[in-house]
């Protein structure tokens, strides 16, 4: 099955993400077909980002095992203060 979506950031906007989808993509008529649809967009931006990751370590910028931790904290660090003002610590 196609996925499409699209994500703008820009860290100087004050709404720094924006994801949605091309208007051809027939949109969710109920909440499973949502929660399907958001799993499948999960999925592929895990799979951007492994693309990401693997350009890193081909080309050694950086280990793909560091990558991955520094990844892995970011995203546990960021969802355990989503509903706090705390902003975790930035990945560098």
């Amino acid at each position: 099955m196609k996925n499409s979506l699209f994500i703008d950031v820009d860290t100087e906007r004050e709404q720094m993400v924006l994801i949605g989808k091309p208007p051809e993509i027939q949109q969710p008529e109920n909440p499973q077909e949502a929660a399907n649809m958001i799993m499948d967009d999960i999925a592929s931006v895990c799979e951007a980002l492994v693309t990401l990751i693997m350009i890193c370590d081909n080309s050694g910028y950086a280990k793909k095992e560091e990558m991955l931790t520094t990844t892995l904290k970011y995203l546990s660090d960021t969802l355990e203060n989503k509903n706090s003002d705390e902003k975790p610590e930035k990945v560098e």
